[in-house]
């Protein structure tokens, strides 16, 4: 008598006797195996790169913060900042958070998110466009959604006679 588990195992059981696996039950089985091992077949996953900038409006010459999050497993991801045409861009922290840790025996395996801070300044109004951002640990990759931010004219209304281009708090 054949039946099937749940959670997809595939057995045989017989009745009064110990015999070889029947036909549906074999084809059963190598099936559940083949899907088991297509899935894990494909190579390694490509990192989760994200990257993320908060609620404007943001005026040109005002500073916001361009935030890039790789969860990775491995060591710390190496992250090439492209050119964005008509703004500067420097780093200004990296921070390090653990998101899982396994361990049996001596092999450890741990998953971490990275995240790295850039200082944005915005040279002209208009949309600025962030593109894609690259992250690589050893041979796993990933990148980024691409950004479009909208930066905006300084008023001249109420600017005082010396302006000179600064804006937002200064601290």
């Amino acid at each position: 008598m054949c039946r099937t588990t749940l959670n997809s195992r595939v057995f045989c059981e017989m009745l009064n006797c110990c015999r070889p696996i029947c036909f549906r039950c074999y084809w059963w089985v190598f099936f559940a195996l083949i899907l088991d091992w297509g899935g894990a077949s494909h190579g390694p996953e490509p990192l989760r790169v994200q990257a993320q900038v908060g609620p404007g409006p943001y005026f040109v010459g005002q500073g916001f913060e361009l935030r890039i999050s790789v969860a990775a497993r491995g060591g710390r991801p190496k992250i090439d900042l492209p050119p964005i045409p008509g703004a500067s861009a420097w780093l200004i922290g990296t921070e390090l958070r653990p998101i899982s840790r396994t361990g049996i025996g001596s092999i450890v395996d741990e998953e971490n998110v990275y995240l790295f801070r850039f200082r944005m300044v915005a040279r002209r109004a208009g949309t600025l466009q962030i593109p894609s951002i690259p992250a690589q640990v050893e041979s796993d990759s990933g990148r980024s959604q691409s950004l479009h931010v909208e930066i905006l004219p300084v008023p001249a209304i109420g600017r005082p006679a010396d302006f000179l281009g600064g804006i937002g708090r200064f601290s």
